[in-house]
C-alpha cells in the first residue's frame, strides 16, 4: 500500500477548528447537525508527491456539484471502457482528463527547490 496523509481544512478557520474538535472528541459529532455554515462554497484539494515535491492541486466551487459530474464521467468511462469490479478513478481516465467533468481546474506546480 501506499501512506497517505490527509488534511481537511475549511475557509473559515473557526468551523475547521470546530471540525478538529469534533474529530478528537465524537460525542460532540451530533452537533453538527443544527451548526450554522460558514464560508462559502470554493474547495480545494492538493496532493504531493513526496519524492520530487511536484503538486497536483484542484479548485472549484461546490464540492458536491464536482463530486457528482466526476462520477457520472467515471461511470461513462466504465461502460466505454468495458470495466467490471473494483476499480479505481485511475482505471476509467487520466489525470488530464479530470477536467472533462466540469467545474473544476487542475494546477501542476513543480518542485520548489
Amino acid at each position: 500500500g501506499v501512506d497517505v496523509r490527509s488534511w481537511l481544512a475549511m475557509d473559515s478557520r473557526s468551523a475547521t477548528a470546530a471540525l478538529g474538535l469534533v474529530g478528537v472528541l465524537p460525542a460532540l459529532a451530533p452537533l453538527l447537525r443544527s451548526a450554522p455554515h460558514f464560508g462559502g462554497l470554493a474547495w480545494s484539494v492538493s496532493a504531493i508527491h513526496r519524492g520530487s515535491g511536484r503538486v497536483l492541486a484542484a479548485t472549484g466551487t461546490g464540492q458536491s456539484d464536482a463530486t457528482g459530474r466526476l462520477a457520472a464521467l467515471a461511470a461513462e468511462r466504465l461502460v466505454t471502457l468495458g470495466l467490471r469490479g473494483p476499480v479505481t478513478m485511475a482505471d476509467a481516465m487520466r489525470t488530464n482528463e479530470l477536467e472533462l467533468a466540469g467545474g473544476l481546474r487542475l494546477h501542476w506546480q513543480e518542485a520548489s527547490r
